[in-house]
């Protein structure tokens, strides 16, 4: 039972994770949105200490403004992304917490619905992001190159939340839970 109750405190702290991710990936999709509205509506947005970001990218002059676009409109996408794995992460460890133990049928099929989505939308995150940056390069002025992300890390997390699914659901046949399949 001390491990069971270990994994129930994992549990407990990976769903507030989850929904602390949840809610910076909105801000951050909110404010990136909100940086491009103010991009291209021409205000000057928020000031800190009299400083402003368009003033920030005329001094140092390194980032071009159509560079900035599009790699905010990547960040959109990104946090779209987040928000979709944050929310069924946290759903997971939700019904985990209700179940009392992770080694159910039902714990099993999310955590491999989680890996899959996990996979996916990681190839589909960094497609996505890759068209709209090309296409803002082709219509915007000055663009510098993207920067490749690497997506091999949530890949991998994917990989391991369908390898822990089938340990979830060999551990619901030992403990002798009904199948409904």
């Amino acid at each position: 039972m001390k491990t069971l109750n270990s994994i129930q405190t994992l549990s407990k702290v990976a769903k507030t994770i989850s929904r602390i991710i949840f809610v910076f990936a909105i801000v951050g999709a909110c404010l990136c949105a909100a940086g491009i509205i103010s991009f291209a509506a021409n205000i000057d947005g928020m000031k800190l200490g009299g400083v402003t970001f368009k003033g920030l990218l005329q001094d140092t002059g390194s980032v071009s403004e159509g560079t900035l676009y599009a790699s905010i409109a990547q960040g959109i996408v990104y946090c779209i992304g987040t928000i979709i794995l944050a929310k069924f992460s946290e759903l997971y460890f939700r019904h985990e917490l209700e179940a009392g133990t992770p080694f159910t049928f039902d714990g099993a099929k999310e955590m491999l619905r989680l890996g899959i989505l996990t996979v996916c939308i990681s190839f589909g995150e960094d497609i996505i992001a890759s068209i709209v940056y090309s296409i803002l390069a082709k219509r915007l002025a000055d663009v510098s190159p993207a920067s490749q992300t690497d997506a091999a890390a949530s890949i991998t997390i994917g990989i391991a939340f369908i390898v822990i699914s089938l340990l979830c659901k060999h551990g619901a046949e030992l403990s002798g839970e009904k199948t409904e399949e």
